[in-house]
């Protein structure tokens, strides 16, 4: 149990990475892509071919993103790939944080974050693979389910005894 409460902090901090990107106010923001699309009357804008979007460190790739904004403001983020993929490394983290999914969605008013079809983040040795990991930031709640194939997978290293006292 002891491995498991450190890995739990350690995947939290990978799942609160898209909101950072959804919600940021300060920093620049990049779109790249092949094809963009844009209708400021129906609140949405799909960017597509190749694209990336980066913000402080933050790098997140894929085939297709969405973003849904309706007039009452809630935003809805969803990037598709084969995989889309999120990669971050903290100020203060031993290394980068990788997340991978066929899809990633955020959406601000549920303050929910989805990763679907062959969901895995990982920091390190540390990984959680699952057909679909959820995370709500409001209550601070995750679920990972195993798709038609899969199982979940939650994968700790052994801690190096190699230099205990």
């Amino acid at each position: 149990m002891n491995k498991l409460n450190r890995l739990v902090p350690l995947l939290l901090t990978g799942l609160t990475l898209l909101p950072t990107i959804a919600l940021a106010q300060t920093g620049r923001l990049t779109v790249d892509a092949d094809r963009a699309e844009l209708d400021e009357s129906q609140g949405y804008s799909v960017y597509s071919g190749n694209v990336q979007l980066q913000q402080q460190g933050i790098d997140l790739t894929g085939d297709r993103l969405t973003i849904r904004r309706p007039s009452n403001g809630q935003l809805r983020a969803t990037m598709e790939g084969q995989p889309a993929r999120l990669t971050h490394t903290p100020d203060n983290a031993d290394g980068p944080i990788t997340a991978t999914a066929t899809s990633m969605t955020y959406d601000t008013g549920s303050r929910q974050l989805t990763l679907e079809g062959g969901a895995r983040i990982e920091r390190g040795a540390d990984t959680l693979s699952a057909g679909k990991i959820e995370y709500n930031l409001a209550d601070q709640r995750m679920r990972a389910a195993g798709g038609d194939s899969e199982r979940v997978r939650i994968t700790i290293p052994a801690p190096d005894v190699s230099n205990a006292p």
